[in-house]
């Protein structure tokens, strides 16, 4: 920003009013013009590339339901690819619709992982390392992963009303608005410039009558005036013809004498910034003209009586009524407008393309991240999870059985949730929420020690009989 200013500081000090004719005295502007009527010329349509790999995202996914533990997945069938109807436990829910969406996208994950061949070097799992610690824990490394994968995808995909990405036609649409006064299907010189200039010099080179257009103030800094013995080439762009007819014919021809010139000059990479900093360089050459009775700001060669009118080899354009010198409403620059819309909807699409740079960026470091977990569990001797009765796993009481429940049910982290025994997460994708409950398991068993004994006689009831050892004893019963 700083460098720019700096740039448009130099130009604005450099030009200065001349009180006779000379040659080539608006070269500078006409340069700075004729690279934004290049750019406006040679700019392409071409969208820029948006691409997200979704194929690493469903990759990441279908490990993650590969890696999931079996008494869950084992909910979504292998047969074949299912659909909405098809979904399972979603009658209660009170998304429904969300609710099978995602059944069906975690049903075909898996049904296109099925095969070891799908999955990281072809590495099959066994079921008794999914349901090790080690297992459980890589599962929800991996949900994690898919998760973020998930997140960034969505992200770009999905856009809100009012906040879509603009499209290169329209900023080209609107950068040959402002060099040319309208969008250009037809690029050739003849063509280009077709704007009306109304019935006299000053009524085509003036800001609010009929100056319109960059092409056309080109036309007015570089073209002889009409004025008798005027012979300068105020330009050196080979447009020495007498500027004395302005119809949008007349206007098209002196632009054409100009074109081939004009489009041999050195232009910078398409981009928000350098339309910015053109734009800044044209406002740059703005000066003032004090008359007394009546102050001009200009960019040319202006003479002082006439101003940008024809006689004495005026070539300017007057562009008073956009200053505080017209003392009225001020007039926009129409090529100032139209410029900065082109920008902005440029840098709208600049932006989207380094968002999607980023994310196929992430989405690559995550699937590699992914293969990494899946083959370490894959080569990985594990710790088996104990079959021997434990806290997890005996028999307890229905009291028992609802205050671990109760326990479950408090956790909110999945990892708090799997370190107790008799807790599961009842969740693929997600490590915090109320997915904590009690396994099957433990809901229904109880302590036949606390009820009576195996034969089904309750105990105490037991212990009393045996103690009457004679049958006078039993009588009574």
């Amino acid at each position: 920003m700083h460098k720019t200013l700096e740039i448009a500081a130099v130009l604005a000090l450099s030009i200065t009013l001349k009180a006779t004719a000379a040659n080539g005295d608006n070269n500078k502007a006409a340069t700075i013009i004729c690279k934004i009527l290049k750019l406006a010329a040679t700019a392409s349509k071409t969208e820029p590339d948006y691409f997200i790999p979704q194929g690493d995202v469903d990759y990441i996914e279908g490990l993650n339901m590969s890696l999931a533990d079996p008494s869950w997945s084992s909910q979504f069938p292998l047969d074949s690819k299912k659909s909405k109807t098809d979904a399972k436990g979603c009658e209660k829910n009170d998304k429904e619709e969300a609710c099978k969406k995602q059944w069906v996208k975690w049903q075909n994950s898996r049904f296109a992982f099925k095969e070891d061949s799908a999955r990281s070097d072809k590495l099959p799992i066994s079921e008794d390392k999914l349901r090790s610690y080690q297992g459980q824990a890589a599962a929800m490394q991996l949900a994690m992963l898919a998760s973020k994968a998930q997140a960034i995808s969505g992200t770009l995909t999905t856009q809100k009303v009012g906040e879509e990405t603009p499209t290169m036609a329209q900023v080209l649409a609107s950068l040959q608005t402002a060099a040319f006064g309208e969008p250009k299907p037809d690029l050739s010189a003849a063509k280009l410039c077709t704007v009306a200039g109304g019935g006299s010099l000053a009524s085509c080179c003036t800001l609010g009558r009929n100056l319109k257009a960059l092409c056309q103030a080109l036309v007015c800094l570089c073209a002889k005036d009409g004025g008798s013995g005027n012979t300068n080439s105020h330009c050196n762009l080979g447009n020495n013809a007498q500027f004395n007819a302005f119809g949008a014919n007349n206007i098209a021809t002196h632009y054409a004498k100009a074109n081939t010139k004009c489009m041999l000059v050195t232009i910078p990479a398409l981009s928000s910034h350098a339309i910015r900093s053109l734009a800044a360089e044209i406002k740059a050459l703005e000066t003032p003209l004090a008359v007394v009775g009546s102050d001009k700001v200009v960019i040319g060669k202006a003479i002082a009586t006439t101003f940008c009118a024809a006689g004495g080899g005026a070539a300017c354009i007057d562009l008073t009524e956009a200053t505080a010198a017209h003392g009225q409403q001020n007039k926009e620059i129409p090529w100032e407008t139209h410029l900065q819309t082109a920008a902005d909807k440029l840098q709208k699409i600049e932006e989207a393309k380094q968002r999607a740079a980023t994310a196929r960026h992430e989405l690559t470091v995550l699937k590699a991240q992914a293969d990494a977990i899946y083959k370490h569990i894959a080569y990985a001797t594990v710790q088996q999870t104990p079959t021997e009765p434990t806290s997890a796993t005996k028999a307890v009481s229905a009291p028992e059985a609802a205050k671990q429940k109760q326990e479950c049910q408090g956790l909110t982290k999945a990892t708090q949730c799997i370190e107790k025994g008799h807790c599961k997460w009842n969740s693929t994708d997600k490590t915090d929420g109320n997915y904590c409950e009690l396994k099957e398991a433990n809901a229904a068993q109880q302590q036949t020690t606390k009820t009576g004994k195996e034969d089904g006689t309750p105990k105490e009831e037991g212990k009393r009989y045996s103690e009457k050892t004679k049958q006078e004893d039993c009588k009574d019963g």
